[in-house]
């Protein structure tokens, strides 16, 4: 009976996915002029701004990784990553560099890393979770400067980005199992990159370590424009076929009765499969508050869509890495970055100048015998205790953790 249901299943599956990509070739007849000229801005932002802002990092990384000095990077860091994070130190290098560079670099330094077995898998698997970032000028230059027009956005967004990235790993490193990778201890690390089946050889010279690390480059960056341009048109083949329409009406109804914004429901809903056009229609939103739609915007950062994680999986599916990991992480660093956002538009006047005349909180649209001052003031309370709560039980968790 079980066999019989799982078979069902699974041909349940294969129709699905057959039925979605007949529908995916319909769309492109219907649409072609529209998917030509989608495809056409998918080059244009995979030229102009992704391949230029990601390719020298690709390069210079995979130069880094098959140098020696990674067993400085180790010995320097082991004790930070290992406290913060239940890491190795060789770890800093996705991290830093994930953080610093934007998608997918992190996911590929850490594929990298498990590929030349200087990480165990499980290492591998929960960098994954809070490596794969936005870069810094994405969001300063794009998202701040060219949608927002507004430097203090872009630095908000940036800080509530890292930091949530962090958080996440913090957060992995404390329900996780002691970390049992022993390459950072020198006498190891030493004995490993002179064995016979180690990748990094000292006799290899430094012309083709540099010849290798563009070939690996080129292939790493095709593949994301690859994803970049066909993303693209399935963002406009949805729009076109009013799909994010049709599923932001349920979504909606729950917002009116919570008395929330709806008209930002379908610019959300798009960063969940790309997030490019997502922020560029966030901030097009003009009847919208600037409070939303900055802290849906640090969500959609977080979480990189579909696309995004289609072009992590692409970087590790050879080694077979878990993605179950990849995916709690990206959810919740978008939350976090959600929450973080919210706060400091709402409480720091830095970061709330462009929102004073603009931004009304939000109030229950129901009848009760409280007024709008009072139920704001209980909000507030309740999301202030929230935060205390969150930060007090990872206190008590990490205390613990180090007894142990």
């Amino acid at each position: 009976m079980v066999i019989y249901l799982i078979n069902k299943l699974h041909k349940f599956k294969e129709y699905t996915i057959s039925l979605i990509v007949i529908l995916m070739f319909i769309l492109l007849i219907l649409f072609s002029k529209q998917s030509l000229l989608a495809a056409q801005n998918g080059v244009n932002l995979f030229l102009n701004s992704v391949l230029p802002s990601i390719f020298p990092f690709l390069v210079v990384v995979n130069i880094l990784i098959n140098l020696d000095i990674l067993k400085k990077i180790c010995r320097f860091f082991n004790p930070i990553t290992k406290k913060v994070f239940n890491l190795p130190g060789i770890s800093s290098l996705p991290i830093a560099v994930g953080l610093l560079s934007g998608y997918p670099i992190g996911a590929k330094i850490s594929n990298d890393l498990y590929e030349k077995k200087l990480i165990s898998k499980n290492t591998a698997e929960k960098l994954l979770s809070f490596t794969n970032n936005s870069g810094p000028l994405f969001i300063l230059s794009y998202v701040g400067i060219s949608l927002y027009h507004d430097t203090a956005t872009g630095i908000l967004l940036l800080l509530t980005h890292i930091i949530s990235a962090i958080s996440v790993g913090i957060i992995f490193g404390m329900f996780s199992k002691k970390n049992t990778d022993r390459f950072c201890i020198d006498e190891q690390y030493e004995r490993y990159i002179s064995s016979n089946n180690s990748n990094i050889k000292k006799n290899i010279s430094f012309s083709q370590i540099v010849i290798d690390s563009v070939k690996n480059s080129v292939n790493t960056i095709l593949v994301i424009g690859g994803f970049i341009i066909f993303f693209s048109v399935i963002i406009e083949l949805l729009e076109n076929s009013n799909f994010f329409y049709i599923l932001s009406l349920p979504i909606n109804n729950l917002l009116v009765l919570l008395g929330l914004p709806t008209n930002l429901t379908i610019p959300t809903l798009q960063g969940l499969v790309e997030i490019t056009n997502s922020l560029e229609a966030l901030s097009n939103v003009t009847n919208a508050n600037y409070v939303y739609k900055v802290s849906l915007s640090a969500f959609i950062l977080g979480i990189g869509g579909i696309s995004i994680y289609m072009q992590t999986l692409a970087i590790i599916i050879d080694n077979n890495l878990s993605t179950k990991k990849y995916i709690l992480g990206k959810l919740l660093q978008g939350i976090i970055a959600f929450i973080l956002t919210y706060l400091l538009i709402v409480y720091t006047p830095f970061f709330n100048l462009g929102s004073i005349e603009t931004y009304v909180k939000p109030s229950v649209a129901v009848d009760t015998v409280l007024n709008t001052e009072q139920i704001n003031m209980f909000l507030d309370v309740i999301i202030l205790f929230f935060v205390f709560c969150v930060f007090y039980k990872m206190y008590i968790i990490k205390k613990l953790y180090r007894k142990k």
